[in-house]
């Protein structure tokens, strides 16, 4: 199993992902913007390379999370292209993912230096 930078778990929006299979596929990151004098976290579908475009694998706590997100954002009837967006659907910035995803999830799978 490969490591997921944090900017590309951040863009990870839901129409990527496969429930059946249990997998998400990899093609938008999240990049800090400044707009009007404000940092803002805007997704990018320009990867760091050709190999980061991937299919990678959701193991159970991976997919755990995945499950709750949505169901939190169903319940807030949120309708959110991201998985981790905000209420008015901007997208999280890349030091907010430890405040949304489970430590275990993001110390075997998420690479903190990315």
């Amino acid at each position: 199993m490969g490591i997921v930078r944090r900017s590309e778990a951040l863009g990870v929006r839901w129409s990527r992902i496969n429930w059946e299979e249990r997998t998400v596929w990899l093609s938008t990151k999240i990049i800090d913007k400044k707009e009007n004098g404000k940092k803002v976290a805007v997704p990018v579908d320009i990867m760091k390379n050709k190999k980061s475009r991937r299919t990678m694998p959701n193991p159970d706590v991976v997919y755990e999370m995945l499950l709750e997100q949505k169901e939190k954002q169903e319940i807030r009837h949120l309708e959110v292209r991201g998985v981790f967006n905000h209420r008015k659907g901007r997208f999280y910035g890349r030091k907010t993912v430890y405040e949304r995803l489970p430590i275990t999830a993001i110390s075997a799978h998420i690479n903190p230096q990315a």
